[in-house]
């Protein structure tokens, strides 16, 4: 650092710090003398790396939920919101959740699909906890006022990917009190096969049909935690399976769930400029063969899959919404000709995930477009009357 007037401000900050730690009758004798602070040369990423290298837990068993946690024993004061965070993440894995919700004095898990709470605590301690995730995401901790989406990589042995979005919000509990997400995805997670995602056997021949069409557009439609990217992935994977991995596959998303081999992923992110409309653009010249768009949102993106399709490549793409009529409609209302749609759309998978007697059950509904559709569909058509120009095969299976 060369700003004198900054060193002295990290200097003093950081001996108040420890003079607090030296208030504890069980502070490290290392700790009980006044320390002395120097000033090194570095960047950025340095810095982020040293934080997240210090509070990350290496040594979590993940693999086998009976046995008891294991905490890797540094010398010195071991830092509780670091504890805290390793135990909330160690047990959503062991719980197979998907997301962690962490709100103001709360922590709920989403498994199934379905928010469970996990554990109660203290304002401090969750504004404690809330900084050190936006510390290892290289958020701003002091930005409480405006969102900020953040991600990293926890853990060696068994990683995981997080991305993490901080919303601030009003409650009468605390001031300036911010409601956390935390999405995890593990990095060596592998896709199901399509049989075994709980779709009937003329679901799956449909699938299968359409795995093998050489341009057009598909649709994965569902809520949250639907299933939608597992069964894209599994798509995928089948994809190259059966054309011997001589296919080339693209696959745009905010942020990949699955690591497919075989597959170039390329991560979106705004942050840095990189837009699927941008994306697409440099894509066109790696002689794609099929393109996965990783969620239609916008106006620009749904252009997006409409003009690759247009452009002669098989292209997937997740939307969310519940039913064919209402993906066809969501598509019209950013902007696309609802004629246009009825010649490039090939099929639409719409699905949910419902918990019966404490299973899984997924209901899915493949629907292919009747011969002709783009002269059959109407502008002034309803939703109902938009369904009924597909096939519906549908069921209600466990998974």
């Amino acid at each position: 650092l060369s700003n004198e007037f900054l060193q002295k401000r990290i200097e003093k900050a950081f001996i108040n710090h420890i003079k607090e730690i030296q208030k504890n009758k069980n502070c490290p004798e290392s700790l009980r003398e006044k320390p002395m602070v120097s000033f090194i040369q570095g960047s950025k990423e340095e810095l982020r790396r040293c934080i997240s290298k210090l509070y990350t837990s290496d040594n979590i068993d993940f693999e086998n939920e009976n046995k008891s946690v294991r905490y890797s024993k540094r010398e010195g004061l071991i830092n509780e919101e670091c504890d805290l965070l390793d135990k909330i993440i160690c047990e959503a894995r062991s719980l197979n959740a998907t997301d962690i919700h962490i709100e103001e004095n709360s922590v709920r898990f989403r498994i199934n699909g379905v928010l469970e709470k996990h554990l109660e605590s203290n304002s401090k301690k969750i504004l404690e906890l809330i900084e050190r995730i936006k510390t290892l995401c290289g958020m701003n901790i002091g930005e409480k006022r405006k969102s900020q989406e953040g991600k990293f990589i926890y853990g060696n042995t068994n990683p995981v990917f997080i991305k993490v979005s901080v919303v601030p919000i009003i409650s009468n509990i605390m001031e300036n009190a911010e409601s956390v997400v935390i999405r995890l995805v593990g990095t060596n997670k592998e896709p199901l096969k399509v049989c075994d995602l709980g779709f009937n056997s003329y679901q799956i021949n449909k699938i299968h049909e359409l795995e093998c069409l050489k341009n057009g557009l598909i649709l994965i439609c569902g809520p949250n935690s639907s299933g939608k990217s597992t069964t894209i992935a599994s798509i995928l994977t089948e994809i190259q399976d059966k054309n011997k991995e001589k296919l080339k596959i693209i696959n745009l998303e905010d942020s990949p769930k699955y690591l497919l081999p075989n597959v170039s992923q390329i991560q979106i992110d705004e942050r840095f400029r990189k837009s699927y409309e941008k994306e697409l653009e440099n894509i066109f010249n790696q002689d794609p063969d099929v393109i996965v768009i990783g969620e239609i949102r916008n106006e620009v993106s749904a252009v997006t899959a409409l003009r690759a399709s247009l452009t002669g490549y098989l292209v997937f793409a997740t939307l969310h919404c519940s039913s064919v009529g209402e993906s066809i409609l969501r598509l019209e209302n950013f902007g696309l000709c609802r004629g246009l749609l009825g010649s490039v759309v090939k099929g639409i998978i719409c699905q949910s995930i419902e918990i019966n007697n404490q299973k899984r059950v997924l209901y899915a509904d493949v629907a292919i477009p009747c011969e002709k559709i783009r002269e059959k569909i109407k502008p002034y058509y309803s939703e109902n009357q938009i369904e009924q120009l597909f096939v519906h095969y549908t069921n209600y299976s466990q998974v």
